[in-house]
């Protein structure tokens, strides 16, 4: 977004995040993405390009439109990029899936709704992020064919645009289960910006791990200007897993991070092993 800022309309990069959090067959903790911005667009403009470039992907180099994967229960199962992609509001999902008002319901409903359904880690975390992890246990489970969801609350997109009813100009798409693109309608505002961060830094002071902290940089290249943009991510390591039909995306990287075959030695065993050799 500083290089937007800072003059370019439209800039791209391909590059190796790294993010210090689990694994499971969805998620590395170092993974491939692709990254664009781009100004004087909105993400109904961003939105279009997603489903126009994965559609080309499709026809142009794989030469097909129907994939088959694994689902959540290992059965074999179809998915189709060749239709045009669904949408579905959040909000919508949250009613249908696990019958809760995320504009209506309490911090007590919403707790207590969390506890009903599964989640895990409950002790510490925000609101906006309890909201979707019920999402992610209700709802997002159950998404196979491509699907934008999009007006995910304000606090749990706090680089996104508001929309003033509470939610954010965002969407991401889900493909089998998994969220392969994260899109924004940037938030260009510096004053509600630093007041959605400090938000979150208070959130992450009180124990929410998901929180972000107040950036000081960004902030300051904001305040000289940005122009209204969009932005996105896409997962390439989840996009082809789905692509090669692979259910782990350990199967589509060169080197993943593997547990050790065997127990690991401490320095102490090691030099008593070889102290009884030398004897």
């Amino acid at each position: 977004m500083d290089v937007i800022g800072g003059g370019m309309n439209k800039i791209f990069e391909i590059c190796k995040d790294f993010r210090n959090e689990g694994t499971d067959p969805s998620h590395l903790q170092e993974f491939t993405m692709l990254e664009w911005y781009a100004a004087y667009a909105d993400i109904d403009d961003n939105k279009r390009w997603t489903e126009e470039m994965l559609h080309r992907v499709c026809k142009n180099v794989f030469k097909k439109d129907i994939f088959q994967v694994s689902d959540t229960e290992g059965n074999i199962t179809e998915i189709n990029f060749g239709e045009k992609f669904a949408e579905a509001r959040f909000p919508d999902l949250l009613k249908e899936f696990a019958d809760l008002d995320m504009f209506t319901a309490s911090d007590d409903e919403v707790l207590e709704c969390a506890k009903k359904v599964g989640v895990e880690k409950i002790e510490g975390v925000g609101r906006a992020n309890l909201l979707d992890d019920i999402y992610k246990k209700t709802a997002r489970c159950k998404l196979i064919q491509p699907t934008f969801v999009y007006d995910y609350p304000e606090e749990l997109k706090p680089l996104a645009a508001p929309n003033g009813d509470g939610t954010a100009s965002c969407f991401q798409l889900v493909v089998n289960t998994w969220e392969i693109v994260n899109s924004y309608g940037e938030l260009i505002d510096p004053q509600v910006q630093r007041k959605l961060l400090e938000d979150q830094s208070k959130a992450k002071d009180g124990g929410d791990d998901e929180a972000m902290e107040v950036d000081e940089v960004f902030l300051k290249a904001m305040e000289h200007g940005f122009p209204p943009m969009t932005g996105s991510g896409f997962g390439i390591d989840r996009l082809m897993a789905i692509f090669s039909g692979q259910p782990n995306l350990r199967d589509v990287v060169l080197f993943p991070t593997m547990k050790p075959a065997k127990k690991a030695v401490s320095a102490k065993e090691a030099e008593a092993k070889y102290r009884s050799k030398k004897k």
